[in-house]
């Protein structure tokens, strides 16, 4: 619960920053975002441990990854195999649904 508390305190705390610096300001929140998304270890909503799954498989391409959209399902292979960890690819996915809405 603290965690999220703390996402979000930050766009209060960086308000003095968007005086000086809109974009700054948006892209240090969104940056602030996004590694938030990637490390929340275990906490979030249901689906969480769903992706955590399909992920873990994806090495396999059984049948829980079969059932997400064939990007999605590129992104997870592209990112296993690079090694990342499940919270890297949550990072690169948080990257990608972030930065377009700023």
């Amino acid at each position: 619960m603290a965690a999220y508390l703390l996402a979000f305190v930050a766009p209060l705390a960086l308000f003095p920053l968007r005086k000086r610096s809109r974009t700054a300001y948006v892209f240090i929140l969104a940056g602030l975002w996004s590694v938030f998304a990637g490390l929340r270890f275990d906490i979030g909503g249901k689906d969480y441990f769903v992706y955590r799954d399909a992920y873990a498989s994806i090495a396999g391409f059984n049948e829980i990854a079969v059932r997400f959209e064939p990007l999605f399902r590129l992104l997870m292979q592209f990112c296993s195999g690079l090694g990342m960890s499940y919270h890297g690819f949550l990072l690169i996915v948080a990257i990608l649904g972030i930065l377009p809405a700023v």
